[in-house]
């Protein structure tokens, strides 16, 4: 005989049992006796059970001593855009003795816990409301797993959030465990936060072993096992430093500007524009650099004498190199200023003659 009293059952059970004997002989009256067991199923007083729910979806493992794992960026000044959305959930226990509870939270070490006030009220355990995000209350699935009904436990929860320091990393606990007035204990449930080094200022993380950048790894070792993929632009360990795109040299020679030259922009200008086979520059050759005039001087005077044929005019008031910019203004071919022809096109780089005539 194998007795098993009913779920969460107590008091005293009797069981009549009758033991007759069965007789062949007809002339023989058959006897029976009757006999009664007992069962007497003490009262233990069993601890809260805990829960947990999320948008009124029980978020705890089959296993409630395994931690529950929350992964959070790190919060930086630099990367406002990646980070995560504060944690919060509804935490909680039943009863099924109703006796009085209370919940207990640790402190974390990275952050703080806002806890709402804790609630006693029997919850609504039907289907989630429409704006599920909203809800501080168990719902859904969370009813399938109760042991009576709702109306006979003792119900305490209370609504949770996580808010992470800036520029933390780490793995955070927090554990939480609620007591009957008896003192009986729930099972510890133990959240941790992991939050996940963010140091790339301009880029990505990218796994350079096995682990995924979304792993308790990269809250305590950045370096050994990620990098960072930099956006256009960007370069560095941590994608600091910006790119300068004009130290690339990106341009292929005329117009390729030495750096390092003691000649000036004009003059690099210049000795571009003599390189080049479609101006009308007397004889192609390399610069005379025992001539007592400039690279400029001599590039207007070879210039102008190709242009027109004509002498330089040593009365003129005004310069070769006036002139000589004068003639490049007048050709569009070549991207020397603004290529306008009113006079205030070349005020930023030639001196007008006072006299117009001259020219």
């Amino acid at each position: 005989l194998l007795y098993t009293p009913c779920r969460d059952c107590t008091g005293v059970e009797q069981i009549p049992i009758i033991l007759q004997e069965v007789q062949r002989d007809n002339s023989i009256t058959a006897i029976h006796k009757l006999i009664t067991l007992t069962f007497n199923v003490t009262q233990l007083n069993d601890p809260p059970v805990v829960f947990m729910t999320q948008y009124g979806q029980n978020i705890l493992h089959d296993d409630p001593t395994e931690p529950v794992l929350v992964y959070l960026e790190q919060m930086n000044a630099f990367n406002g855009e990646k980070w995560s959305s504060e944690f919060s959930a509804t935490f909680g226990a039943y009863d099924i003795e109703k006796q009085n509870l209370f919940i207990t939270v640790s402190e974390p070490t990275h952050g703080r816990i806002l806890l709402s006030k804790e609630r006693t009220s029997i919850p609504n355990l039907e289907i989630c409301p429409p704006h599920k995000h909203l809800t501080t209350e168990p719902c859904g699935n969370f009813s399938y797993s109760l042991p009576h009904e709702k109306d006979t436990l003792s119900w305490i929860y209370a609504n949770l959030t996580y808010k992470q320091n800036m520029s933390s990393s780490g793995n955070d606990f927090v554990k939480i465990h609620v007591t009957d007035s008896l003192n009986a204990t729930s099972t510890v449930l133990t959240v941790q936060f992991v939050l996940m080094e963010s140091p790339c200022q301009q880029g990505v993380c990218t796994a350079k072993r096995n682990y995924p950048c979304m792993s308790v790894h990269r809250a305590v070792d950045f370096d050994n096992n990620y990098i960072c993929t930099c956006t256009p632009g960007y370069t560095g360990k941590y994608c600091t430093d910006e790119i300068d795109e004009c130290q690339s040299s990106p341009c292929v020679p005329p117009y390729d500007y030495d750096t390092e030259s003691n000649l000036s922009d004009h003059e690099i200008f210049l000795r571009s524009l003599r390189a080049r086979e479609d101006i009308p520059y007397a004889d192609q050759t390399n610069f005379d650099t025992e001539s007592k005039l400039s690279d400029y001087e001599t590039f207007s005077r070879n210039l102008l004498a190709t242009a027109d044929k004509q002498d330089f005019d040593t009365d003129s008031k005004i310069s070769d190199h006036e002139r000589f910019l004068r003639y490049l203004q007048a050709r569009k071919d070549i991207p020397y200023a603004d290529q306008k022809d009113d006079n205030e096109a070349c005020q930023a780089t030639m001196v007008t003659s006072k006299n117009s005539d001259d020219i």
